[in-house]
């Protein structure tokens, strides 16, 4: 094993044969070395590990790919077809703490998936990513019918931060679900300062209507003023927290 330790790329072929011993100790410490030499001949034996029957190496394998980022994302996007849900979701994990926009499209196409913790793990990691390309799966995410998935995806609309989400979001403050309608108002705060952050100042010396923005944008914000006021959602934050409290 000193060899993965020392970089020498010349052990890999070696080592990746040595995953396929009994020995869970054994296949645990490959997966170490495999990870620290970084290089991308490692990976095809990393993803392999993915689908290791010891949750140990598993894991170990999806740290190690997490680590060698950029390198590891091909890799990472196959698995996102893998037959096993838990290998499928851990992928998406990581492509999201990654966060390169190559793995957007594979991400979108999870939002479909059957099994739910592969669409909440999608959800999370494009919303990391924030690519404007999710938008609007994201955005139809927000009427599936796990409430997980939904606040999740208000969440990740939040963080990509792009206006165009705004309509849905409020529609999605009487959602029947209390955690999903106070996280779409935290995500409703987030667009906004975003999309307009001086509109968010003047609001607060409530000195708006002196502003030259376009009607649409003043219309967007009053609106949303409004619904969160008759909604009662609690923990807006600064801005739109002190507005309501006046």
């Amino acid at each position: 094993m000193a060899l993965g330790k020392i970089g020498d790329v010349s052990a890999i072929p070696g080592l990746i044969h040595t995953l396929g011993d009994k020995n869970g100790n054994v296949r645990f410490r490959t997966v170490e070395a495999l990870g620290s030499l970084k290089a991308e001949e490692a990976v095809l034996g990393l993803t392999g590990a993915l689908e290791d029957k010891d949750w140990k190496v598993q894991q170990a394998a999806f740290d190690a790919l997490g680590e060698m980022g950029d390198v590891a994302v091909p890799g990472l996007i196959a698995a996102l077809d893998n037959r096993n849900s838990q290998v499928r979701w851990g992928a998406a994990e990581v492509l999201g703490e990654i966060g390169n926009a190559a793995a957007v499209s594979k991400l979108i196409e999870l939002l479909d998936d059957q099994e739910k913790m592969v669409r909440w793990m999608a959800i999370t990691a494009l919303g990391k990513i924030g690519d404007t390309a999710a938008l609007p799966k994201l955005i139809k995410a927000l009427g599936d019918r796990d409430r997980v998935v939904r606040w999740r995806a208000a969440e990740a609309l939040g963080e990509i931060g792009d206006a165009t989400a705004v309509q849905r979001l409020i529609k999605a403050l009487g959602d029947r679900d209390g955690g999903v309608r106070s996280t779409a108002a935290d995500a409703l705060q987030k667009v906004i300062v975003e999309a307009d952050r001086s509109l968010v100042l003047a609001a607060k010396r409530k000195t708006w209507w002196l502003l030259p923005v376009e009607s649409s944008v003043y219309d967007l914000f009053a609106q949303t003023v409004a619904l969160l006021t008759f909604y009662q959602v609690d923990d807006l934050g600064d801005n739109l927290g002190e507005l309501l409290e006046r």
